[in-house]
């Protein structure tokens, strides 16, 4: 295993738990994702990973996050190719939902949780954009619901 490898442990998930209702990204279930993954008998998963966009997306998807709600910016452009780049070999990565402004995509993100009860992820510009969470971090925190929120990086000189 050399460097450019995700590991991820993934818990065994009943199909069962996802309401009809709100249906997966199709590419986690695909042929071509068991293929583009190997497992070992522990529940080990290990998934090529050439920049760091493929790691955060792999992980988030073999972690069980269905739903990406994203407001686009030129620091997390990164998070759009690799999971553009996932879905084109098969491997498994959150569906992208493309948001206006970044506080409906803080309380997007908390209402799918709130319908499905499953996690799901945010990502909006850094800085400015990140205060415009607002409130809805407010909400989030106190409502208890699994969402991961992310940003992207300062620029640095």
């Amino acid at each position: 295993m050399d460097d450019r490898t995700v590991v991820s442990r993934t818990a065994k998930r009943s199909a069962a738990r996802r309401p009809q209702s709100v249906p997966g990204p199709e590419a986690a279930k695909s042929a071509a994702a068991a293929a583009a993954t190997k497992s070992d008998p522990d529940n080990w998963t290990v998934v090529p990973a050439d920049e760091r966009g493929d790691a955060i997306v792999a992980a988030m998807g073999l972690g069980g996050v269905d739903y990406m709600f994203f407001n686009s910016g030129s620091e997390i452009m990164f998070m759009q190719e690799a999971i553009a780049k996932a879905n084109a070999l098969g491997r498994p990565a959150p569906k992208l939902i493309m948001m206006t402004h970044e506080y409906p995509t803080l309380n997007a993100a908390l209402g799918y949780a709130a319908v499905s009860g499953r996690m799901a992820a945010t990502a909006v510009h850094v800085d400015v954009g990140t205060q415009h969470y607002g409130c809805a971090i407010h909400t989030a925190r106190h409502s208890g619901l699994p969402v991961l929120i992310t940003s992207g990086a300062p620029p640095v000189s």
